[in-house]
C-alpha cells in the first residue's frame, strides 16, 4: 500500500483516518490477493478495518503481530505472533522474520 501522503490525507480527510488501509485494499487489491497486516498490538482501528475488509473481499490475510495477536488475529488466515509485551522486541523479531522470509524467496528463485 502506498505512503503517498497526498493519498493518506485525502482518505483522511474525506472519510476517516480509521480508512487509511481500508480505502487503499478497495481500490488496489483483487480476490485471492495476499493482506500482510504488521501490527505490534494487533489492535490498531485502520488494521482491524483493513482485515474485516479483506476478509468480505476474499483476500488472504497473513498478520505478523505482537503480543497475542489483539484483535486483527481473528480476521487473519494465518498469522506470525511475537509473545511480547514490548514494541522494540516485537519489531526487531518481526524484521528478523522479513529478514528470513526474503532469504527463502530469493533462494527459492
Amino acid at each position: 500500500l502506498t505512503t503517498d501522503t497526498s493519498a493518506i490525507t485525502a482518505i483522511s480527510n474525506d472519510f476517516d483516518p480509521n480508512f487509511i488501509f481500508k480505502r487503499q485494499i478497495e481500490a488496489l487489491s483483487n480476490p485471492g490477493d495476499l493482506i500482510i497486516p504488521i501490527s505490534t498490538s494487533g489492535n490498531s482501528k485502520n488494521i482491524i478495518e483493513a482485515v474485516k475488509f479483506s476478509r468480505k473481499k476474499k483476500l488472504k490475510v497473513f498478520g505478523i503481530l505482537g503480543n497475542k495477536g489483539g484483535l486483527t488475529k481473528k480476521f487473519c488466515n494465518d498469522y506470525f505472533i511475537v509473545s511480547s509485551n514490548d514494541p522494540s522486541r516485537i519489531q526487531e523479531i518481526h524484521i528478523i522474520f522479513w529478514q528470513i522470509t526474503c532469504q527463502i524467496v530469493e533462494e527459492y528463485f
